[in-house]
């Protein structure tokens, strides 16, 4: 400790310094690791304003009316080992920093909650670097339907392995940081708990938002009361996609059963499942959930989730979990409704995008504010 004292006291001559230093270049990991875990967070700062406490103003006002972010996308179409096809939108600002984040159903990389996360990452926060970031728009999501069969569902995982390796062969980036969405989160904490020990060092942090982590419980939500016009609204924009696969590929699926689904159990059981090699609604709801691969994680990771999000049922809020495990962290609010979380600032951003740089940089400001207290500056 004592010769990295004077090393960083005669190379770095002020915190500025010193910060980009940490955020680029110096193994956190090392004075990090004995800080004792605090998974399981009880206290959070997000307090919505008054007509925000309604669940269900949250969500839709979020999702319909907030005003949008002004990114320059640079579009990539990533071709894929099977003959498929994933695009990605860039958001570049030149760092060694990246974020990916990936949308929840139906979405697309330029919904309002994807877009401001990443022009939020996009700028300097806290003296520190914006980073680089990348919309991962999920099969048949981007405005042009896949080629194959298979399209997208809420546990498919591959694509995003395959678009993350490629990325990391570039060895453009230090860092990689992963967010998700909803459906969009369950697949990123899928594949944080797929890799478990294996995970590239690159990796740095993962987190999701309002993720339904254990499909089949927070499907019988929807059959609910309280979700009929939301499931309306996803059904609207599924069955088209149904109708179009089965002029593609005739015969593949009962396109009967999913155009007169009810409920994700009915258009699970008739298309998803069928397409993407299940059973059934049942045998891709078990075998999609990220929920049982929690335990496997080995990264810092963060789940939010609110209590009054009507599409999440009791299991997806894993208290026991985050008690036990180290790495997993799960941050639980009182209000938020399902990405929702409307508390804007003077810029129009909102409580998650705060909360998702704080979390991805909180081992530097530790790491800054450790090497304060010592005296080195």
């Amino acid at each position: 400790m004592i010769i990295l004292t004077f090393y960083l006291k005669n190379k770095y001559n002020n915190i500025c310094n010193l910060r980009l230093f940490i955020q680029n270049d110096f193994p956190i990991k090392y004075l990090t690791k004995a800080l004792p875990p605090m998974p399981l967070i009880e206290n959070h700062n997000y307090q919505p304003p008054f007509l925000y406490r309604n669940t269900y103003f949250n969500t839709i006002y979020t999702a319909l009316w907030r005003p949008l972010f002004e990114l320059k996308y640079d579009r990539e179409r990533v071709e894929l080992p099977n003959g498929d096809f994933i695009d990605l939108d860039w958001s570049r600002v030149d760092s060694d920093n990246l974020l990916l984040c990936v949308h929840g159903l139906e979405g697309n990389a330029r919904k309002p909650y994807m877009r401001a996360m990443m022009h939020y990452f996009n700028q300097s926060h806290d003296e520190l670097s914006g980073w680089d970031t990348v919309g991962f728009n999920l099969r048949s999501c981007s405005g042009e339907d896949n080629r194959l069969l298979g399209g997208y569902h809420s546990g498919n995982t591959d694509d995003l392995n395959y678009v993350i390796d490629k990325i990391i062969a570039t060895q453009i980036y230090k860092k990689i940081a992963i967010i998700g969405f909803s459906i969009g989160g369950n697949i990123v904490l899928k594949y944080a708990g797929e890799k478990g020990d294996s995970i590239h060092p690159i990796i740095s942090h993962v987190i999701g938002f309002s993720v339904p982590s254990e499909l089949k419980s927070c499907s019988m939500e929807f059959e609910k009361p309280k979700n009929w016009i939301y499931l309306q609204q996803f059904l609207l924009s599924l069955k088209p996609k149904a109708r179009n696969k089965a002029q593609k590929f005739p015969g593949s699926f009962d396109l009967k059963k999913a155009l007169a689904a009810r409920n994700f159990r009915e258009f699970d059981s008739a298309y998803t499942g069928p397409i993407n090699g299940f059973k059934d609604c049942f045998d891709y709801w078990e075998k999609a959930s990220c929920l049982p691969l929690l335990k496997n994680i080995t990264i810092p990771t963060l789940l939010i989730n609110a209590k009054d999000d009507t599409f999440l049922a009791p299991e997806c809020f894993p208290y026991e979990l985050a008690k036990t495990q180290p790495n997993f962290h799960l941050e639980i609010t009182a209000k938020g409704g399902h990405l929702g979380f409307m508390a804007p600032d003077n810029e129009g951003y909102l409580w998650t995008e705060r909360r998702a740089w704080d979390f991805v940089n909180e081992d530097i400001k530790t790491t800054t504010l450790m090497l304060q207290k010592s005296k080195i500056f």
